[in-house]
């Protein structure tokens, strides 16, 4: 299923969206929350499809994609 991706929302959003998503991931590692942990890895690599789609990810800066790919 193709999801839309609503470009008038900043690309610089969804990447602050998906650092918060590897913040909270981390925390359900090393509470050893597992289940938790499952459902925000799937979250992140949802977001991140949906970044490859956004309009403005192919003139985003190779270096803010680096900083983002973590």
């Amino acid at each position: 299923m193709e999801v839309s991706v609503p470009n008038p929302i900043k690309l610089s959003f969804f990447y602050r969206i998906a650092d918060q998503l590897i913040t909270q991931a981390n925390q359900c590692r090393n509470e050893k929350k597992i289940t938790d942990l499952y459902w925000t890895i799937n979250r992140y690599c949802s977001l991140i499809s949906i970044i490859a789609r956004h309009q403005s990810y192919s003139t985003y800066s190779s270096e803010e994609k680096l900083h983002h790919s973590k």
